[in-house]
């Protein structure tokens, strides 16, 4: 996978997780989730 890829990839699940942690008032949580979600994306 190419790094600007990568990049894109950690940059949506960020974005995406803190947009649904915004929802619940939990953007740090939504942080985290959307780090792990890309965990899982590239594993």
């Amino acid at each position: 996978m190419k790094k600007k890829e990568l990049g894109m990839e950690i940059g949506f699940g960020l974005g995406l997780g803190t947009m649904l942690g915004s929802l619940f008032n939990y953007i740090e949580l939504g942080i985290v989730l959307g780090g792990v979600a890309c965990v899982f994306m590239l594993s």
